[in-house]
């Protein structure tokens, strides 16, 4: 029973942990604000905290207020500080591996932002298009509310993809893509290419 308490725990602070993580790639600027704390002359001030407070997503917020508030929370910023100057101490911001897993995080949130700006922002589903959709998907009886919300999210996502295609391809027919020799090499099914002796 201990065990499974200790384990939750755990998972919690890591959760919370992560969660500040993720928000202290975005600090706020915050030349007058009074410092809250010092973590070994590291000031965590009151507008980075407000900041990071604001932008927890509400359950976490909520799950924060049922264990004790906001001081609970910047306990866990003192705790994710500490953690940080530790990881500093012994290199570890400086190693490879480090680096290389920031670098396909940050490729992955200018992704993201792509795709929010030129895909889910231009797809819209009018009604007409969810009713012409309704006709040649489903049979039967007239739809309920729960049904065309259904079809409503399958449509958006066709067209989600669609414009998704139409982006790429728009993106190749202007790039300039060079082919390594395919006579040197065989891509294989497992994803490797194989060694230099290899015929």
């Amino acid at each position: 029973m201990m065990e499974r308490r200790t384990s939750g725990l755990l998972t919690m602070l890591g959760g919370g942990l992560l969660a500040i993580t993720v928000l202290m790639g975005c600090r706020p600027e915050a030349q007058d604000s009074p410092v809250l704390v010092l973590v070994n002359g590291k000031p965590i001030t009151q507008s980075e905290f407000d900041y990071r407070w604001a932008a927890l997503p509400e359950s976490t917020q909520a799950r924060y207020k049922l264990e004790g508030g906001k001081r609970k929370f910047l306990d866990d910023l003192v705790s994710r500080e500490l953690l940080l100057q530790e990881a500093r101490k012994r290199g570890l911001d400086r190693s490879l591996s480090v680096r290389d897993r920031v670098e396909r995080y940050r490729e992955q949130l200018v992704l993201d932002e792509l795709m929010n700006q030129t895909v889910k922002t231009e797809v819209k589903v009018s009604d007409a298009e969810l009713e012409a959709y309704s006709v040649s998907h489903a049979a039967g009886p007239p739809l309920d509310a729960t049904a065309r919300e259904r079809l409503r999210h399958e449509l958006f996502a066709e067209k989600h993809r669609q414009r998704y295609e139409e982006l790429l391809a728009r993106l190749r027919a202007t790039a300039t893509i060079r082919m390594a020799d395919a006579s040197k090499f065989v891509i294989q099914d497992a994803g490797r290419l194989p060694s230099a002796t290899t015929p």
